[in-house]
């Protein structure tokens, strides 16, 4: 797999990792925030447990994995390819 942080490119400034993780921490942010203080997740990562901001960056960037590597599926492919063939 390539290198999530720059896909194997040089990087100047901002990566296609960090544009996804920036479009969804709002959303990313609300979510863990609400769900740590019900207690219904846990802080499973080696940070202050009250330090939900860097929780909600963390887990905004595994989203931005999950995005990245659905740009690298088949299925993404394959769609991509039957758009381009009805073009």
């Amino acid at each position: 797999m390539k290198d999530k942080q720059n896909l194997g490119f040089p990087v100047v400034g901002m990566t296609l990792r960090d544009y996804f993780a920036a479009q969804i921490l709002p959303t990313t942010y609300k979510i863990v925030y609400d769900m740590i203080i019900n207690g219904s997740i846990e802080n499973d990562v080696d940070e202050d447990p009250n330090d939900h901001e860097i929780i909600a960056t963390l887990k905004a960037y595994e989203v931005a994995d999950f995005m990245l590597d659905a740009r690298e599926s088949k299925v993404w492919r394959d769609i991509r390819n039957k758009n381009k063939n009805e073009s």
